[in-house]
């Protein structure tokens, strides 16, 4: 149970070569979320990083929105040369995370809610997988 927990805070799992692809072709993704507290608000938030890129037929994208689907307001972008790295710095007391990643035609989504707070067990942030698929070829043409 704990090594889903984790799944669901780290984001997808990729095997040291899909890994190794991305670095060499350049692609920056990154995926785990933490836990912040902001001291004048007083408050824990969620932390994400928007980031990701695509080199040909090899792309992987990480993305967050607000629990009803909408866009984050307050995204803090980071000024970048590339473009297939991190493109901002989300904070919201929830999140919701789409990761993506795309080799030829086929696809890995993973969505997965994430809440600031104490949960039963301990944890500092409630993590919940909305949606884990796999599909090729997802396009036809």
């Amino acid at each position: 149970m704990k090594q889903n927990r984790l799944a669901d805070v780290l984001g997808l799992r990729l095997t040291r070569q899909a890994l190794r692809v991305l670095k060499e072709r350049g692609i920056f993704a990154h995926s785990p979320i933490s836990l912040e507290h902001q001291h004048l608000a007083k408050r824990y938030v969620v932390r994400g990083l928007e980031s990701g890129g695509a080199v040909g037929d090899l792309g992987r994208y990480v993305t967050f929105t607000l629990e009803d689907g909408q866009p984050i307001e307050w995204l803090h972008p980071v000024e970048a040369i590339g473009v297939n790295g991190l493109h901002a710095v989300v904070v919201a007391p929830v999140l919701v995370r789409i990761e993506i990643l795309r080799k030829g035609r086929t696809y890995e989504l993973l969505i997965t809610h994430h809440r600031s707070g104490i949960t039963s067990d301990g944890n500092a942030i409630s993590s919940t997988p909305a949606i884990s698929t796999s599909c090729s070829p997802c396009l036809t043409n």
